[in-house]
């Protein structure tokens, strides 16, 4: 039977074999036999290259990825565009271990290694270099981190501590999002797209040359997109809606210097819903009409000098203003920094310093308030790093600390000693110890929240308080890691990293003795202080591959295994744990990745998630399917088609019990994009 034979009786067979969620995946595995019988010209894959890709973010200089002692995975561009996502959450889909749950339209559960919760709050995320981790929660707004992902040049992931260099808070990863250079970006680019969730999205982007001292883009971009949460009591039926625009400017100066000045600005509207008795689950309040906006502006300046030495500035200014049915934030950031990279015969230099203030204001509710509602903060921070190459080619000891003097806590010492040995070109040995620190947040020093409860059994009303503690303490975290990455044959790689950290003074909710009230009614009120009354270890490993069986498939997969346990310092006291540190995280997940490169022009790609049970949220595992078909009529066009969520029509990822949003399924989901160069 020839091929187009074959096609035609599995085609005419499809819909009673399976369910309309599985075609478009066989539809894609149709197209690859059709393509098996036919010889063309197919692109070819080098792992040598992936093996040697250069990162920036370890060792704030660029390092190949073979020779970084520390847990790293780089998501390039070519990752991004056949991953089919749409946002950058989904993107980080594609790192071994990181957890990432969609609560619901606007907000994300995402971290590394465990601490999983909205907040974020040990998780570092940068976008060229500035720092978008906010101090009232000590949280990434996810929401608003966006960027054109065709003019993201790569996404770099630390798993592990990387305060040595950036400072409190890179406590379990680093996220490095590096968009292109201006000069990478000339023409124009024109992506439109939409489906039955993402119901339309879209960028333009132009570039060009500033004569010749350098090059320019600047670009916009939408997008409106429905709801997962789906109350039928409480309907949800507003859409968020996101616009966005920036620039880039890359400048060549005399003296070999470089002077970069980039910025943006959005302004959305999203819905949402919360839960004013966080502890009963109801009643819930609805609005549809939250406004969030800001805007930043990064300027970078770097000059090499005699040697080979090189300097450089930083200094970015950010502003935002993110709502919330309960608390409304405004955040202002002003961020100095600067760093000397001095390269000698056997020593790698690298030290800096820099400052940053932020002015912070929030405007509350009954339910949830900040006393004071405004504060302005200072970090100040030096830091030190000496790179000794003990055997050239084979050995390097590498050995760093950072200072860091805060509003909170004072005088923060977070040091690093790391080890890498090559046996040869194909394979490298790390191992490290590190300390890292949660700073304490606004929330910790600032919160007063009103939490309704269960009646007693006689029908008294009771409502749960929670104070703040102006004697929190810093998270400290101690972290035993150990790496080994090798490539056996040439289509073939492995990457394993185990590690054990060790956390004292974890944030908990310490119960106090109830107080009976008469006014505004008679109730009880249980009171709860914030604490540092848990201690804990958290330890597993992170296995990854790739493989490259035929010129034109590639595959690539990891499984990651995780343990968890706290436990209360404070015997016989009443002690709650804070979200993220028990059975907030998946013990177990692993994923597939499959990339065909077909004649034609075509692309057929795919991806198998599985994700394991959160027993304290009482999500179930589930496993997530997603594919993608791509046509490629010219090297400047692109035609798409994808879905995500094959195989069920709808399942949570992530219900936090003490946050009070109001949780959302996630639902299959079909798009169509088009992508124009011109």
């Amino acid at each position: 039977m020839s091929s187009a034979e074959l096609s035609r009786v599995i085609r005419a067979n499809a819909a009673s074999w399976f369910e309309p969620g599985v075609k478009l995946l066989f539809a894609v595995l149709v197209c690859t036999l059709a393509a098996a019988a036919q010889e063309a010209d197919l692109s070819k894959l080098s792992l040598e290259d992936l093996m040697n890709i250069e990162i920036t973010t370890v060792g704030k200089r660029p390092q190949r990825m073979s020779q970084v002692p520390a847990a790293v995975y780089v998501i390039t561009q070519a990752d991004i565009r056949r991953s089919g996502a749409t946002n950058i959450p989904d993107v980080l889909r594609l790192v071994p271990g990181m957890e990432v749950a969609q609560i619901d339209n606007t907000n994300w559960a995402i971290s590394i290694r465990g601490a999983n919760s909205i907040s974020s709050n040990k998780l570092l995320v940068l976008i060229d270099g500035r720092s978008v981790y906010y101090p009232t929660y000590s949280n990434v707004f996810w929401d608003v981190q966006d960027t054109v992902l065709e003019d993201v040049e790569r996404i770099e992931v630390i798993r592990g501590p990387g305060a040595s260099l950036w400072g409190a808070n890179a406590v379990n990863g680093v996220i490095n999002i590096v968009t292109k250079k201006a000069a990478d970006t000339e023409g124009a680019l024109l992506t439109v797209g939409g489906g039955n969730y993402d119901r339309g999205f879209g960028a333009v982007r132009y570039g060009g040359e500033l004569g010749t001292f350098g090059h320019y883009r600047a670009f916009s971009k939408f997008s409106l997109r429905d709801n997962v949460v789906q109350l039928p009591a409480f309907p949800l039926d507003g859409q968020s809606r996101m616009v966005r625009g920036g620039f880039r400017t890359d400048l060549n100066l005399p003296g070999e210097s470089h002077l970069t000045l980039q910025g943006d600005a959005y302004q959305g509207v999203s819905p949402q819903a919360v839960y004013r008795s966080v502890l009963i689950r109801g009643p819930l309040v609805i609005d549809h009409d939250l406004r969030v906006d800001g805007g930043d502006l990064l300027l970078r300046w770097k000059r090499r000098l005699a040697g080979g030495s090189e300097t450089a500035l930083q200094v970015y200014y950010d502003r935002s203003r993110h709502p919330d049915i309960l608390l409304t934030q405004f955040h202002e950031v002003v961020d100095f920094d600067f760093q000397h990279h001095l390269p000698l015969e056997r020593h790698d230099i690298l030290w800096g310093g820099g400052f940053r203030n932020t002015r912070q204001a929030g405007q509350g509710t009954w339910e949830l308030s900040l006393n004071p509602s405004g504060r302005r903060l200072w970090l100040l921070g030096a830091f030190l790093q000496d790179e000794i190459t003990l055997a050239r080619n084979r050995l390097v000891l590498t050995a760093g600390a950072k200072l860091e003097r805060n509003d909170y806590s004072g005088l923060e010492v977070q040091p690093t000693i790391r080890l890498l040995w090559n046996p040869n070109q194909r394979q490298s040995l790390w191992a490290s110890v590190s300390r890292a620190v949660r700073l304490p947040s606004v929330w910790d020093n600032a919160v007063a929240m009103n939490m309704a409860s269960a009646p007693l059994p006689n029908g008294l009303p009771t409502v749960a308080t929670l104070s703040k503690n102006s004697k929190f303490r810093p998270e400290e975290l101690l972290a035993y890691e150990a790496g080994y990455r090798v490539q056996p044959a040439k289509r073939l790689t492995f990457d394993l990293a185990a590690f054990f950290q060790r956390y004292n003074h974890l944030c908990t909710l310490l119960q106090t003795e109830p107080l009976f009230s008469f006014t505004p009614a008679p109730h009880v009120t249980i009171p709860h202080i914030l604490t540092n009354l848990r201690d804990g270890n958290v330890y597993g490993f992170e296995l990854s591959s790739t493989y490259a069986p035929l010129a034109f498939w590639k595959l690539s997969g990891s499984y990651s295994y995780l343990q968890q346990i706290t436990r209360s310092t404070a015997p016989g006291q009443i002690v709650f744990s804070f979200p993220g540190q028990d059975g907030d995280n998946p013990r177990n997940q692993f994923q597939l990745h499959s990339y065909l490169t077909l004649p034609h022009s075509l692309e057929a790609d795919s991806s198998a998630y599985f994700v394991g049970t959160l027993a304290g949220q009482a999500v179930d595992r589930y496993t997530r399917l997603d594919a993608r078909l791509g046509w490629r009529p010219t090297h400047r066009l692109e035609l798409s088609l994808g879905a995500q969520n094959l195989l069920d029509a709808s399942h949570y990822e992530f219900r936090p019990y003490w946050e009070y949003l109001a949780s959302g399924k996630v639902e299959r989901s079909y798009y169509g994009r088009l992508t124009w160069h011109f």
